[in-house]
């Protein structure tokens, strides 16, 4: 984060969308805090696949990684929090 501050380039931080086995969401969530840099929640948006039982289509069968599906909802978060935060600006 802080070479890339460095030169101005915009940095985005993303939770994973599932199992947080390097670190969890909170952790994320608080560096970027710390940094103030956005963040994208995959967590989040991922949360309510798994409550309803449908997460399968969204994860590959080892049930971590995203599938062609789910990389569109990872896309998509990282895309709506980049028009939010005007990193592209």
């Amino acid at each position: 984060i802080g070479s890339a501050k460095e030169t101005h380039a915009a940095v985005l931080m993303m939770t994973y969308p599932l199992h947080n086995f390097y670190a969890s969401a909170e952790t994320f969530t608080q560096m970027a805090e710390e940094q103030q840099v956005p963040i994208a929640r995959n967590d989040l948006v991922f949360l309510p696949l798994v409550q309803e039982g449908k997460i399968a289509d969204y994860v590959l069968h080892d049930g971590w990684h995203p599938s062609p599906l789910g990389f569109q909802l990872v896309a998509k978060n990282a895309y709506d929090t980049i028009l939010q935060h005007k990193l592209l600006e």
